[in-house]
């Protein structure tokens, strides 16, 4: 006989006994056990605090539209106790009410809280009985528990989901022999579950925004002139320079999306200044406002359980355009040396044309037209017989001539 047919029996035989009975067997339920005589009267004393909790978490809930009653998701079912995450139309979440009967009735709509009360009311659950206490939960603790409704509540691993339902009861402090005896009910291992839910907390300690799928992006569109960039801001980033301004609106800020000209603030003679962009973004986080939905069910008597609530988080990222401003160019030097002989103390002359290599930028200028200044050092080699243009000096070749030319500003590369 279940319980459904025992209080029926009992309705049919004597009417007042089942209303007496029917009471006792709302207030343990499913994660309590049965409840035997000797703690009927305890549980009476238990009623006021029960109401207790109730009034804390859902008297500034509107009733409003009801909705299906929470079924049982992925976990472990056994002898009427549910031990894993719950369904609640396309919400999954855990239950926040140690030893209250599982949540079958309708369920009212959510409120969003930043607390989750505290209790304590006896319980049987096996060969245990005793008093189940649990604390009150606010600030990052509640936002924890929307991360593992989030996470854990709709596990495909039953060890898991269930594990997700342990976590919340150990962070708020649930007596420990009780929660071991729900899990021996159930039939799974206290070891396994309880290490896991130790893992459950520690994974979701911290709030995580959704990455950005949209990046910040700079570019430099002509490198023959390195004080202009461009740089593309995504929907939802507001973006500030450091050594840039944009030329849209003259400053070094720009709050709204789209595509922009920004200017490099440099000095004219400054050959390694380089441009920065800093990026915010805002994006939503489950539990960063350390909240949680809280359902209270048609029926007073049984669970509340807990769905995620989200929260907003910002997001910082940041770039520059790293490459120095003189070194934007490849030049390179031709020399026209005339292969020859040489007796001691006899010279040679040389012609050394600065250039630019192939598909090269032009030529660093600053603003004022001045052309940056570049050194080269030139080393002469002495060799028995001639050597091939564009080939390797070998190691060891003696040197017996050693220059460093310089171009000047005005006159650069001509």
């Amino acid at each position: 006989m279940n319980c459904a047919e025992e209080r029926n029996y009992y309705a049919m035989r004597k009417k007042s006994k089942f209303h007496i009975r029917n009471f006792f067997n709302l207030r343990v339920g499913a994660h309590a056990g049965k409840m035997r005589t000797s703690d009927k009267l305890k549980a009476i004393a238990a009623a006021t605090l029960a109401g207790a909790f109730l009034a804390g978490a859902i008297l500034t809930v509107s009733p409003g539209s009801q909705a299906d009653a929470a079924t049982a998701g992925n976990g472990y079912t056994r002898g009427g106790i549910h031990l894993g995450g719950w369904i609640i139309g396309a919400e999954s979440g855990y239950c926040v009410q140690p030893s209250f009967p599982d949540p079958t009735a309708a369920q009212q709509s959510p409120t969003e809280v930043g607390t989750i009360p505290g209790g304590s009311v006896p319980a049987w659950v096996g060969s245990w009985s005793g008093t189940v206490s649990w604390d009150q939960l606010s600030g990052d603790p509640v936002g924890q528990v929307s991360r593992i409704d989030k996470a854990y509540s709709s596990h495909p691993d039953r060890d898991w989901s269930a594990a997700g339902q342990v976590a919340i009861w150990k962070l708020q402090n649930t007596t420990l022999a009780w929660m071991q005896a729900i899990v021996a009910e159930v039939g799974a291992d206290w070891g396994t579950i309880s290490g896991l839910a130790d893992q459950v907390i520690a994974l979701t300690a911290a709030p995580t925004a959704t990455a950005p799928t949209d990046h910040v992006t700079m570019t430099r569109p002509d490198f023959n002139d390195p004080y202009i960039y461009q740089i593309v801001i995504p929907s939802g980033w507001s973006v500030s320079l450091e050594n840039g301004i944009f030329t849209a609106n003259g400053t070094p800020a720009m709050p709204t999306p789209g595509t922009y000209e920004v200017r490099l603030n440099a000095p004219d003679n400054a050959v390694d200044a380089y441009i920065k962009w800093n990026a915010t973004t805002t994006l939503n986080s489950v539990g960063a406002n350390n909240t949680v939905w809280l359902h209270p069910s048609t029926n007073p008597n049984q669970q509340v359980l807990g769905t995620p609530a989200g929260g907003q988080q910002i997001v910082n990222e940041s770039g520059d355009m790293m490459d120095p401003l003189g070194l934007q160019f490849s030049p390179i030097a031709t020399t026209n040396v005339p292969t020859k002989y040489l007796n001691p103390g006899e010279k040679i002359g040389d012609v050394l044309k600065p250039g630019l290599a192939p598909g090269s930028p032009a030529w660093r200028q600053f603003r004022s037209g001045k052309y940056l200044e570049t050194v080269w050092d030139i080393t002469g080699y002495r060799f028995d017989q001639p050597h091939p243009e564009g080939t390797p000096i070998p190691a060891g070749t003696p040197e017996v001539a050693h220059l460093q030319v310089t171009t000047n500003a005005t006159d650069g590369p001509n």
